[in-house]
């Protein structure tokens, strides 16, 4: 005779996980400039961290249980190119994506007529931040600065190496030497 029986009291859950990993922030999203960012990591088993990109460097690359400060020191970005990275951090059955993202340099392209610069910027300033780059002007072949109020367009000179076809017509210009353009 065998009797078997089971009970609903103090059921084990089925997706408990027994090294479980958190990693704060969850993302890092930083400027051009080098700099380090602090990351906390609670965990409940020995864990394991790892960054490929050369740009990024980890002060350790693991840890156990309980909570760790991990120092990421990230170099400065001088392309003009954002760039992007993933610290991956694991345990035995858990792994967490923690995305870098860092920024370009921007570098401003001086213009001082206001005038000028206004126009532009209304048709090159791709990420609207309110700068022209030499990156948004590089590359450029046509302008269309047609009825902007220009007085004086002597500031475009040299500007665009790339520039085919110039609208100025509207404008208050005299003249302009386009020899140099």
């Amino acid at each position: 005779l065998t009797c078997l029986g089971c009970s609903d009291q103090n059921p084990e859950p089925d997706n408990v996980l027994s090294d479980s990993i958190v990693v704060e922030p969850q993302s890092v999203n930083v400027s051009s400039a080098p700099q380090e960012v602090v990351l906390k990591v609670q965990a409940d088993a020995d864990w394991g961290v790892s960054a490929v990109d050369p740009w990024l460097k980890l002060s350790q690359t693991g840890g156990g249980k309980g909570e760790t400060e991990i120092k990421v020191s990230i170099e400065e970005n001088n392309a003009e190119e954002q760039r992007e990275a993933v610290l991956l951090f694991r345990t035995t059955s858990q792994k967490v994506e923690v995305p870098v993202t860092q920024h370009y340099k921007v570098v401003a392209v001086e213009i001082k007529d206001q005038t000028l610069l206004k126009a532009l910027l209304k048709l090159l300033d791709k990420d609207g931040d309110g700068i022209l780059s030499t990156k948004e002007i590089s590359g450029v072949t046509e302008l269309n600065l047609s009825d902007c109020g220009l007085a004086d367009a002597a500031e475009l000179v040299g500007l665009f190496p790339d520039l085919v076809s110039l609208d100025l017509s509207g404008n208050k210009l005299e003249s302009l030497d386009i020899r140099l353009m």
